[in-house]
């Protein structure tokens, strides 16, 4: 007995990434033996049971990384299981543009988050494209929500919402210089470590083509998103047409089950603002 109390506490993970992994393979329904079979199967990895159980009990401390790929590949992880595990070994896992199964996965558990709120809310990613947004937030560019134009925008990056006059709809800013340089502040502080990443690189070209991005972009100083988390809130004055003059207050937030998306919250701000979100969700049948 004492024994089998000993094997039993040797077993548990001991470090965090042990952990995690053990819990997807559990998840996964596989034993070790199961997934070694697997790996050697599917990738042709000789990876066997007992070096498995000795990631996962934490006697190495610090596996290989091809060797956490190759094993979370054999358990299907997803992006977001994908980087815990590496950087709970003390890995960076890249940044990579989502795969489209793994937008359309997490469009349908942001759908309660996006269509309970009664303001505008986007889901982007963090190449800032328009993934989905709730019925409110096409308003705020002139559009009912069930105009057929309304799809197009899927896939539209928020610099071209804001900078592209040849748009057909975009965000009409009232005040343009206060928001620009705050907001694009917080967006480049963000995305700071990924800045020699060939994404980053694409994504900044492209939009470095719209009228007045540059000059804004420019100006602003390269520093660490912790420096400037007082920022996290922009003010945003809109010309809504038909509507007039809106304000609101401008956040980001992370989307927790994979953190390459995010919400973008246009809180109400003023009384006029309140009414007319508040007429909206009447119109939605919400209020």
């Amino acid at each position: 007995m004492a024994l089998q109390r000993r094997k039993k506490q040797h077993e548990k993970p001991r470090t965090i990434g042990g952990r995690h992994l053990r819990e997807l393979r559990k998840r996964a329904g596989l034993s070790l033996l199961d997934l070694a079979a697997k790996l050697e199967n599917e990738q042709a990895k000789s990876i066997d049971a007992a070096h498995i159980n000795k990631i996962e009990t934490g006697s190495i401390k610090k596996p290989q990384a091809d060797t956490l790929d190759a094993i979370l590949a054999g358990l299907h992880a997803n992006y977001g299981e994908r980087r815990l595990v590496h950087e709970a070994f003390g890995y960076r896992l890249p940044m990579v543009l989502p795969a489209l199964d793994e937008i359309k996965d997490v469009r349908r558990l942001a759908a309660n988050e996006l269509n309970d709120a009664t303001y505008p809310i986007l889901l982007i990613d963090f190449a800032h494209r328009l993934l989905a947004w709730n019925r409110y937030a096409p308003r705020l560019i002139g559009l009912y929500p069930d105009d057929p134009v309304v799809k197009t925008y899927i896939g539209v990056t928020t610099f071209e919402l804001v900078f592209d006059s040849g748009l057909k709809g975009r965000l009409l800013v009232a005040n343009p210089e206060e928001f620009c340089s705050t907001w694009l502040h917080l967006v480049k502080s963000g995305l700071f470590m990924f800045r020699n990443d060939p994404w980053y690189i694409e994504l900044f070209e492209k939009a470095r083509s719209l009228p007045g991005f540059s000059d804004v972009w420019d100006s602003l100083p390269e520093e660490p998103v912790r420096l400037v988390r007082s920022l996290s809130i922009v003010p945003i004055k809109l010309h809504v047409p038909r509507v007039g003059t809106l304000q609101f207050r401008l956040s980001p937030s992370d989307f927790l089950l994979d953190t390459r998306f995010q919400f973008i919250h246009f809180t109400p701000f003023g009384t006029m603002t309140l009414r007319v979100c508040a007429l909206w969700a009447e119109e939605e049948g919400i209020l």
